[in-house]
């Protein structure tokens, strides 16, 4: 039986960190690719869509009868800075940017879903 000696195992480890590498970087391109739109509802009605890209920065107010939300986007993100509901959810949600990934303010009925791109249509890397 041959022994395993140090170059094996250097070869297994750079294998090991090579895939993982590839692993990762598939997984953010999918979920975050650049182009995702970010639809924006107050009370279950649209109000508005943003494209979001790298390139591209805004921050604005959706003002509604409910009350008031901040909202900014940037490198292809979107989340809520400043709300004035009582339990402040919506900006514990943080930065999101992903096909399917949303961001609820009940209170003020303000919804943000983020809906792929028409590029997207791949099977899904990750199962629900």
């Amino acid at each position: 039986m041959k022994k395993i000696n140090k170059y094996d195992i250097s070869l297994i480890v750079i294998i090991i960190i090579v895939n993982l590498f590839f692993i990762y970087y598939n997984t953010k391109n999918i979920m975050y690719s650049e182009g995702n739109e970010a639809h924006i509802y107050y009370n279950n009605e649209l109000v508005g869509k943003y494209v979001l890209r790298n390139n591209y920065e805004d921050e604005f107010t959706i003002s509604t009868e409910d009350g008031h939300n901040t909202v900014k986007i940037e490198k292809g993100r979107i989340w809520m800075t400043e709300a004035d509901c009582p339990d402040k959810y919506c900006l514990e949600h943080g930065k999101i940017g992903g096909a399917g990934q949303v961001i609820v303010c009940l209170p003020n009925k303000v919804l943000i879903k983020i809906v792929g791109n028409e590029n997207d249509k791949d099977v899904d890397i990750i199962a629900h």
